[in-house]
């Protein structure tokens, strides 16, 4: 595995069109099973993981993440994703359904089940989930591929978990007038 490998099992896909103000939901509720551990890591450091990957969403999505106990409730639900939907070398680390922020239906986010996924940084051999989760979470609330070297670019970069100025303005256009529904 290297660190150019595929965030997300759609490698090329074009950016959605852009959302139109005010189509945010006044909050984004999330769910997990209460025993979610991504593999090579612990328990503990998976929710942490997870924890992060939404404080982080909070800074380019102005509307609450609350986190459901039932799946039913979820917008957004995270697992880890079928075998057969996953090669076995690594090059596709996670996938989402990507739907419009107009779109109510729940969405899936799924983890590779044969990623090492380490708390650490990204090397040859182990993934940090955090700029990978924060990609799909991105797709999950509807901003597609970004060509350039961003949050949103279809290859890793360990460095990126928020989305770049220029992401940001291409799927808000003016984000100051974003307010949530």
């Amino acid at each position: 595995m290297t660190a150019k490998a595929h965030k997300c099992g759609v490698r090329y896909k074009s950016a959605f069109s852009k959302q139109v103000a005010g189509e945010l939901p006044s909050k984004i509720t999330y769910w997990h099973n209460g025993s979610f551990r991504l593999p090579g890591m612990t328990r503990d450091d998976t929710l942490l993981a997870i924890q992060t990957i939404f404080r982080l969403a909070q800074l380019y999505v102005p509307v609450p993440f609350d986190k459901v106990s039932r799946e039913n409730k979820a917008l957004l639900r995270i697992s880890i994703g079928p075998k057969e939907d996953f090669d076995r070398e690594g090059n596709t680390l996670a996938m989402a359904e990507v739907l419009s922020l107009r779109d109510p239906d729940p969405r899936e986010i799924w983890f590779s089940p044969f990623v090492k996924w380490s708390e650490g940084p990204v090397t040859e051999t182990e993934i940090n989930p955090i700029p990978v989760g924060a990609h799909e979470v991105a797709h999950a609330l509807g901003f597609g591929h970004n060509p350039n070297l961003g949050l949103m670019s279809p290859t890793i970069n360990r460095l990126i978990c928020t989305p770049t100025a220029d992401e940001m303005e291409y799927f808000y256009g003016e984000y100051s007038e974003w307010k949530p529904a």
